[in-house]
């Protein structure tokens, strides 16, 4: 897995600006599916940067909110030789992070990891 080093500038207790997270952030991953990282996230557009917190943190879902964004780094590496496994994780993988429009068969027996 890449390592991914996250700087986040903002207003700082002292009321200057400054880095107020600089780290490795949370990651999700299944090996040899995916792994991905939420860089940010918010709840709303305009974004209210007065919002405190790390607001990527524990972000599972796959897509934002409906007035929000999601900000990540993903990879996908090529599909596992067991095409039949490769599917029941998917299908797993899109149950347990609330996809929003999953695949239909249909669409998985056509490539694994094709979007629909």
């Amino acid at each position: 897995m890449l390592k991914i080093k996250r700087h986040v500038i903002g207003i700082k207790e002292d009321k200057m600006s400054g880095v107020i997270y600089s780290d490795n952030p949370e990651y999700q991953e299944v090996p040899q599916i995916f792994w991905r990282t939420t860089l940010w996230n918010t709840t709303e557009l305009p974004v209210d940067n007065t919002i405190g917190g790390d607001r990527a943190k524990n972000v599972t879902q796959r897509e934002p909110t409906e007035n929000g964004l999601t900000w990540r780094a993903l990879e996908i590496p090529p599909d596992i030789p067991d095409k039949k496994r490769h599917i029941e994780i998917l299908q797993d993988l899109n149950k347990n992070v609330k996809q929003k429009y999953p695949p239909t068969p249909k669409d998985l027996e056509r490539h694994p990891s094709a979007p629909n």
